[in-house]
């Protein structure tokens, strides 16, 4: 086989990365967030209109079998969608019940901006074996540096009984048994809530990122 590159397989690796050289003494504002579930119910009881679609990686890569069409989008986006046949409308309480049933299957959910609006549009329901940006955020932590986290979980020791399901629920791997005991980092937490809503003892809550 050639050592060169086919035309096809360029085309490919272009299409799929950009390069963008950032110059230096520049700073970068995300306003990407991870909302908590009352942070999630806000944005929607605060929308116009409410559309949803399929999750575009579950869809592709199937990697676990988590719902698929969870894909809220509000406002503007919504109507985007709505117009070019990928998403289709929604009610209030439907969009509810999406976020219900996004948290009882552990999924994080994300806000994202459209480019150049200051509003959020969309609030995914993301997993790190199938979205990119999840996979990241949980590779390398840095949620000040990635996304906005307004909130991060505490630990009981008092009312933790150490039954490991906020291990298997944290997608961001800030939880691990440790000769039988839970141990929390919090400097990997983005405070998405999901281990809340499932501990059995109630010994996890979340409170103000300072």
């Amino acid at each position: 086989m050639s050592g060169e590159w086919t035309q096809k397989e360029l085309k490919r690796i272009v299409n799929k990365y950009t390069a963008v050289t950032i110059p230096v003494g520049i700073s970068i504002v995300g306003n990407n967030r991870i909302l908590n579930m009352d942070g999630a119910e806000s944005v929607l009881k605060g929308a116009s209109i409410i559309a949803v679609s399929r999750c575009g990686c579950r869809e592709r890569l199937k990697k676990c079998d988590r719902p698929i069409d969870v894909c809220i989008s509000v406002n503007r986006a919504a109507r985007d969608g709505i117009r070019k046949g990928t998403a289709r409308e929604i009610s209030l309480h439907e969009a509810l019940d999406v976020l219900k049933l996004t948290n009882e299957a552990g999924l994080v959910h994300v806000t994202y901006t459209v480019k150049n609006r200051n509003e959020l549009s969309v609030i995914c329901s993301c997993c790190a074996c199938c979205c990119h940006n999840l996979a990241a955020m949980a590779r390398f932590g840095m949620h000040d540096a990635v996304v906005k986290s307004d909130y991060v979980s505490v630990n009981s020791q008092e009312l933790c009984t150490d039954c490991g399901i906020c291990i298997d629920r944290c997608q961001f791997g800030a939880r691990q048994l440790q000769d039988g005991s839970l141990v929390y980092d919090e400097t990997r937490c983005f405070g998405c809530g999901v281990c809340t809503s499932t501990c059995p003892s109630g010994a996890i809550s979340l409170r103000k990122r300072v």
